[in-house]
This record gives C-alpha cells, structure tokens and sequence, in this order.
C-alpha cells in the first residue's frame, strides 16, 4: 500500500480544524518518538465511536512505556467527547499491544480481512437459493433493512440510532461510491450487505464490506455467499484495489466464508464501552 505524504500532510492540516480530532505525539530528549490519532467516526449502523489508530513508537523509544501513554492519552481526549464506545485497530500479530488494551479495558470486537483483487480474477457466482431475489435495495426496504441491522447491532450488544441510519441510507441511495443489496424471497427481506468505497488519511482507497446480516431461518443456505459475491462484484467494478470487511470477533463461520473467497485477517478491532453508556436508555432515547 503505497503512502502519499502530500495527501497525508493535506489531511493533517484539515484534522487541526477539527475539534473532534487530536495527533498525540510522545517527546524524548526534544525528539519526537511516537504517535497515534484520535478521532471519531460512525460506524456502519450510525452509532457514533471514538477510534484510536495509527499508534507507533520509534524502535530505540519501545519498552519505557510510551505506547500505553499515547493510548491512555487517546482514552482521555476521546471520554470528553462521550463517546458511547472506543475503537482500536491493533495487528491481531502484536500480543504486546493486544495486552496493553486489554489491560485498559478493551475487548476483542471485529476481525477485519483483507482481499488483494485481481482485475483478471472473474467471479462466479453461485445457483440462487429457492426464490430469493438479489437485488438493489430501494427507498421501501428500509424499515426492513433497519429491522435486520438493529438486529445486528443486538449480537454485538451496542445502541442504534435510527436518525444517523436514515441519513446513511439516504447518502448510499444517491451515491456512486456505495451500495446496499438485499436477498428478496416473495416480497420479504432476508438479508443484507453494504459496500462502499473509502479512503484513509495516506490518500489510498479501497472497497469496504459491513453489515452482512441474513435472518437465522435462511443460514446456511448460501444467502450470505451470495450477497458478499455480489458486494465483491460491485467493488471490482469500481476498480478498487483492495477489499476489507468486518467479521464479528467470535463469528468463525462468517470468516472461513471470507477466507475461502482470499481474505485474510488484517488486524483486531478492539472495543471500550464508555462508564456513562447504558445500552437500554439509548436505545429508548432513538425509538
């Protein structure tokens, strides 16, 4: 993945106009010896999240405790903006970082694989299961749509907020950059996948699939299969160079489907829920 400094440094300049966003950087003897970024986001269900990323320490600066520093750091500047919860991307390879989120309080939430595409590789797709119907979502499946999503955010016990949803889908529906297709049987929605093409702070775009969620009636019939194949087609099409999706940390059947289609694991999302965040009074506050 190549790194486009001019990029980088444009995307800097923007995040110092952003209350929301703070590079932390570690001094030793008036050097700078490391750094990580905080900020936040919505994820794909609207719920908003602080995100920590990007923290790294000088080889001849690890082992004095710089790296918990930076993140405790990150910790503090993200609680003032109440963040329902903390997001931290950490290479599932570093157990080193891994323990020093556990030991703050975070837990293992999403795996995140990784696709290289071939632009030669062709997808086939596979027989259609009974009368499903795959097709683009419309404007009338969203209250469907949103009933399987919030249905999703349950299983991963967050809140959902249907006002940050609506405005979600709206975008998707108009954009050229984002789809949302669902698995139709006789007028009923079974299922559901999002892609999207984004861009982090170097400049490098890739496709991103979230939200597969098919109803527990039709598992295990090839919904899910088909619903990624086709949100994989959608991304080649747009010439992205990469696909990442996100598997539910404990889900192993949904990452061996990703894994027999060339994903690999990426990195861990780790996850701190917020002290002032109680589940039931959000979700009673957006009904």
């Amino acid at each position: 993945m190549l790194f486009r400094s001019m990029l980088f440094k444009k995307y800097l300049q923007t995040q110092q106009l952003d209350p929301s966003t703070s590079l932390i950087v570690a001094e030793l003897k008036d050097k700078v010896v490391g750094c990580t970024l905080a900020d936040t986001d919505r994820d794909p269900r609207g719920v908003l999240y602080g995100r920590i990323s990007n923290v790294n320490v000088l080889p001849e600066a690890q082992g004095k405790g710089i790296g918990g520093a930076l993140v405790e750091k990150a910790i503090e500047f993200l609680s003032h903006l109440e963040c329902p919860s903390i997001w931290a991307s950490v290479n599932p390879n570093n157990e080193y970082m891994i323990r020093l989120f556990e030991h703050l309080g975070f837990s293992r939430m999403l795996k995140v694989m990784d696709k290289t595409i071939n632009p030669q590789e062709s997808i086939q797709m596979p027989p259609e299961y009974s009368n499903v119907v795959y097709r683009d979502m419309e404007k009338e499946d969203v209250k469907e749509v949103m009933t399987l999503i919030k249905e999703l955010s349950d299983l991963f016990e967050e809140g959902f907020d249907p006002y940050w949803f609506d405005i979600k889908i709206e975008r998707d529906l108009k954009s050229q950059d984002a789809h949302i297709f669902v698995a139709d049987e006789k007028t009923k929605i079974i299922g559901s996948i999002f892609a999207e093409k984004i861009e982090d702070p170097a400049g490098n775009t890739r496709g991103y699939i979230s939200n597969v969620m098919v109803k527990r009636s039709v598992r295990s019939k090839g919904v899910g299969t088909y619903l990624i194949l086709k949100a994989m087609d959608y991304l080649k099409n747009l010439k992205m160079p990469q696909i990442w999706a996100n598997v539910k940390y404990d889900n192993q059947a949904l990452q061996h489907l990703f894994e027999k289609y060339g994903f690999n694991m990426k990195f861990t999302v780790m996850q701190k829920r917020a002290k002032f965040y109680d589940i039931a009074f959000f979700d009673s506050m957006t009904k």
